[in-house]
């Protein structure tokens, strides 16, 4: 049917309606008043128009600065709402974006089935984006070069729909298989002024949080790891393997403030290890006149060759000899001591020097002090026989 003039709508437009055997009704219209033309559904809505300034509407009337402006319609639950879908027999999918003059191409966006990889890139491609599916070893985003020998953003995933270590919807770097370090973050600067690897390793290394960094770009790959996190919370800084000790740092350390500890540390002492085969903690010990840097347990009252005490475990152990045999030897602080009363019960205050008795110490007679013979001074009693006592180190 060719309808023209007059609407039934009361608007002035002129049409063609077409109308199928099953009684569906299509029109093509166009308004004398409007200047633009429309094709829709008879009783229904208009699909496509075209407005008067040549911008085209699809599924609503055409935006004012967009050249295509596309509407999804609202459909009832469970059908899908489809805005623009690009097929192809082959499976891919691209989208090429022009300039305003010309054929000039400024952009294209593109869906490749076989490698499952959406794409945005220039049209020579002097940057890119890509983001792969399914593909092993490149499960990733990335912004590459012209080149494609410079990854930007690799490795990269964002947990929807729950926490991670109870943090809420975590930046979180995950394995990318084939690569040698797993979720890693690299940090450089446009110069030659350095470069930072933060990386939780693969295989072939400790499982850890490491942290790489050089001066110099150039050689970061041969440079050496400078500090770790382990999953045990044990730190290295200078070194890959802190075990057993919670901080360890290979290097010079300056501290500036006051360098406190806790822990219920009973006898708050400063040790460094000696070499010592037979000692155990509390022993009276002495050089030991057969070998160099070894100490042996005291056997002489008095003993100028005097050493000090071994300590049971110390609050600040400043290192020494790292043999299996060494023990830390007090040089400062209180240490519980083995003592006797050989030269009489032992007060509180008395000085006190080695004794007969192997390893033990005894109260001394201030006229015998001489000097090197002095352990310290005693902080318990012991009324007779043998014990262990607190001991208040002082030397001399």
């Amino acid at each position: 049917h060719i309808l023209g003039g007059q609407a039934a709508d009361g608007s002035s437009r002129a049409g063609i309606t077409l109308e199928n055997e099953l009684g569906n009704k299509f029109f093509l219209n166009t308004w004398y008043d409007q200047n633009r033309f429309s094709i829709g559904r008879l009783g229904v809505a208009d699909d496509f128009i075209i407005g008067s300034s040549g911008n085209i509407g699809i599924g609503g009337e055409p935006g004012g600065n967009e050249r295509v402006h596309i509407q999804v319609r609202t459909l009832p639950p469970g059908a899908p709402n489809r805005g623009l879908v690009i097929s192809n027999p082959a499976g891919n999918g691209v989208v090429r974006i022009y300039g305003d003059t010309g054929k000039t191409q400024i952009g294209e966006f593109a869906f490749w089935s076989g490698a499952q990889m959406l794409s945005v890139s220039d049209p020579t491609q002097d940057w890119q984006i890509r983001a792969w599916k399914t593909v092993s070893a490149r499960d990733a985003l990335i912004l590459l070069g012209a080149d494609e020998s410079t990854a930007h953003i690799q490795g990269w995933s964002f947990p929807i729909g729950g926490p991670v270590g109870g943090v809420p919807n975590p930046l979180v770097l995950q394995p990318n298989g084939g690569y040698v370090r797993t979720g890693f973050l690299y940090l450089a600067d446009n110069g030659p002024n350095g470069a930072g690897l933060l990386y939780y390793p693969n295989t072939g290394a400790t499982a850890g949080l490491y942290i790489r960094s050089d001066d110099d770009p150039s050689t970061f790959e041969a440079a050496s790891e400078r500090m770790v996190i382990l999953p045990n919370g044990n730190v290295g800084i200078g070194t890959v393997t802190p075990d057993p000790y919670r901080l360890y740092v290979n290097g010079n350390q300056f501290i500036s403030g006051t360098l406190s500890f806790s822990g219920g540390f009973e006898m708050p002492d400063v040790a460094e290890n000696m070499d010592c085969a037979e000692c155990e903690p509390g022993d009276v010990v002495v050089v030991d006149p057969a070998a160099d840097h070894r100490l042996t347990r005291s056997t002489h009252a008095y003993d100028h060759t005097l050493a000090g005490v071994i300590s049971e475990s110390p609050t600040l152990h400043i290192g020494g000899s790292r043999s299996e045999t060494a023990k830390p030897l007090a040089l400062a602080g209180q240490v519980r001591c083995k003592v006797t009363t050989e030269n009489g019960p032992i007060r509180r205050g008395d000085l006190l020097v080695s004794a007969s008795t192997p390893g033990h110490a005894m109260r001394a007679d201030p006229d015998e002090v001489k000097p090197g013979t002095l352990i310290g001074k005693a902080l318990e009693p012991l009324a007779e026989g043998q014990g262990t006592i607190r001991v208040l180190i002082t030397g001399g």
